[in-house]
């Protein structure tokens, strides 16, 4: 699925590299540890009601953190009739994910709303995330790793 949305967000050589080496010992068959160290926030589109004063309070907060960055897309082709696209937010940590939602939370209370159905069902089930409140969405490295190295959610922490 990853591979056939138009991305856009903020480029970061950081996680384009982290990424990248991650992704070349998937396709060996192998778990790199930067898997481990990978939690992805992800904020459904139909749970915000402006999408550029989400956009800029996320740069706003994440310029606080080290090593953090974003993707959206609002194009999921034949996917559109399920969901409205997604921002995903990168953390190396938990404890930077929470305290990110702490603060996103504060700035964007006007503009966030519940998420919609359809996105509940495909990011819950398809995606195999856990939903934090009525807006977020978590897991740890992609969602293909799930098949090759088991469900995320028994993942060693580290």
């Amino acid at each position: 699925m990853e591979y056939f949305l138009k991305w856009k967000g903020k480029h970061n050589s950081y996680w384009l590299n982290k990424c990248e080496e991650c992704w070349s010992y998937y396709t060996k068959g192998i778990q790199h540890r930067n898997s481990l160290k990978c939690w992805k926030l992800g904020i459904p589109l139909s749970s915000i009601k402006d999408f550029n004063k989400a956009i800029k309070i996320i740069d706003e907060i994440i310029e606080g953190f080290n090593n953090v960055t974003y993707k959206y897309s609002t194009d999921f082709g034949i996917l559109k009739i399920i969901t409205k696209g997604i921002i995903i937010i990168y953390f190396e940590s938990n404890e930077d994910m929470l305290s990110f939602i702490i603060k996103f939370k504060e700035k964007a209370k006007d503009i966030l709303k519940d998420v919609s159905f359809l996105d509940n069902i495909f990011y819950k089930f398809l995606v195999n995330t856990e939903r934090l409140d009525k807006n977020f969405y978590f897991r740890r490295g992609c969602p293909e790793y799930d098949l090759k190295f088991g469900s995320w959610k028994k993942w060693e922490r580290v």
